[in-house]
């Protein structure tokens, strides 16, 4: 099947949404055997017919949550489903939360945009297809890591790449930045607490440096544990969208396999515009809320957090790596610290929405029955932390963190995490943390 085929097929689907055509009935009108059909679709594209037709509709379907005040029923009717319980089971598995999140989330929306393929799309997809997933076993590996933030929700080629030198050009510009003359930098990819409702991503130049290398303080040292990872190379920065469209398919259907936890890289070829961008992968799971519960030795409670503001923080600049933030925060604030370990009733609020140029912006604060400066309440996830070495505690809430992405029941919260319980003791530490949560719909009990 030819490129001019493969776009005839798609303006016959298009022409069509949000009514969906049979297989049958697409080949009749496209002049071709259905057998040949869905052969050449998918081999063109990397996805079924099937799969193409409805992750567009839900696409267009979550725009029209988000931006207008439609009920979700009449949407779900709209697009073919035949009740907002069907509707509600197929959204999910496509944008990982329940319709009525996207209320009003325009930039969720667009996160989740599966957009109708054209030309130029197509060839990048065949080729992409094409490419090799070259898999490793890598092992732990220690990390200098600088970060910083890119705004731009349709992962622009031209705006990632202008953000990303202008970063190196400030990193660069830093006299710390000397000890790293020779050695070779990637750019390492972390995540947000709640990726989908922003367009930024948290970023980092990053160098792999031995256990003996110091780690300038106004960089963040990371620790990656052992782990299976992929490596795909791409021509150049302008494939990233693309790859997001037909990698997660490429991993469930060649080799049953899924995107893992981050911190994934991304290196540059010295002598040409290449990209390797490699990756932690795992196998396919559907944990239920037991399993997440029980492995984390968690419970769920609506809670009520009342405190003072007593001094605010602010992670420097450089520091902020999304959600790998608990070691920054031992090693930046350890007077704060302290002072609310020995208070029975210290705590640090963390918001995990604040973003920019001096983000991430926290709060220390405490919690007397006498005051109410700060209130709110919701369903939280309790877990207990403790252990001498801060690193692997990281990379252990790390996993927790990416358990609640997947999670088929609960998600992470636009809100605030508290720490809470704090003790410190002569290099080893204690502590409660409540990560802010909501039900999947469907999911309202364990």
């Amino acid at each position: 099947m030819s490129v001019t085929s493969v776009l005839s097929v798609v303006e016959v689907i298009e022409n069509c949404l949000p009514e969906t055509l049979s297989v049958s009935e697409i080949a009749k009108r496209c002049g071709l055997s259905r057998s040949n059909l869905q052969h050449q679709f998918k081999n063109k594209t990397g996805l079924t017919i099937s799969q193409y037709q409805s992750r567009r509709l839900l696409s267009l379907a979550a725009g029209e949550i988000a931006n207008t005040d439609r009920r979700i029923l009449d949407i779900a009717l709209d697009y073919g489903f035949e009740s907002q319980e069907a509707f509600a089971r197929a959204f999910k598995r496509f944008a990982w939360v329940a319709p009525k999140n996207l209320r009003e989330q325009p930039v969720w929306a667009a996160r989740v945009e599966f957009p109708a393929i054209d030309k130029a799309v197509l060839e990048k997809l065949t080729y992409l297809k094409s490419l090799p997933l070259v898999e490793n076993a890598a092992p732990a590996s220690r990390w200098a890591c600088y970060g910083f933030e890119v705004d731009s929700l349709a992962r622009q080629a031209d705006e990632m790449d202008s953000a990303i030198y202008q970063n190196f050009e400030r990193f660069y510009d830093q006299p710390f930045a000397r000890y790293f003359e020779g050695l070779g930098s990637h750019i390492v990819e972390f995540w947000d607490h709640c990726q989908f409702a922003n367009s930024r991503f948290p970023l980092a130049i990053g160098f792999e440096v031995d256990e003996e290398k110091a780690i300038p303080p106004e960089m963040v040292e990371v620790h990656v544990p052992p782990r299976r990872t992929m490596t795909i190379s791409l021509p150049g920065s302008d494939y990233i969208r693309e790859m997001g469209m037909c990698l997660p398919y490429r991993l469930k259907d060649e080799l049953g396999l899924k995107l893992g936890l981050p911190p994934h890289f991304w290196l540059a070829s010295p002598d040409s515009r290449a990209l390797h961008f490699t990756f932690s992968v795992e196998d396919i799971s559907d944990d239920s809320l037991d399993d997440l519960l029980t492995a984390f030795s968690a419970s769920l409670e609506t809670l009520r957090v009342t405190g003072q503001e007593l001094e605010p923080l602010c992670f420097p600049q450089g520091k902020n790596l999304g959600t790998r933030r608990l070691s920054t925060l031992f090693s930046e604030f350890q007077d704060v610290l302290t002072a609310v370990s020995i208070q029975d009733d210290g705590q640090v609020i963390l918001d995990n929405m604040v973003h920019g140029e001096d983000a991430q912006v926290q709060g220390f604060f405490t919690s007397p029955e006498s005051t109410e400066a700060l209130s709110f309440e919701g369903l939280y996830l309790i877990t207990e932390w403790e252990g001498d070495d801060i690193y692997s505690v990281e990379n252990r809430l790390e996993t927790l963190y990416h358990a609640l992405n997947h999670s088929p029941a609960i998600y992470i919260s636009p809100g605030f995490e508290v720490i809470r319980n704090l003790s410190l003791e002569k290099g080893y530490f204690a502590f409660q943390l409540l990560i802010p949560v909501r039900f999947r719909r469907g999911s309202s009990s364990v």
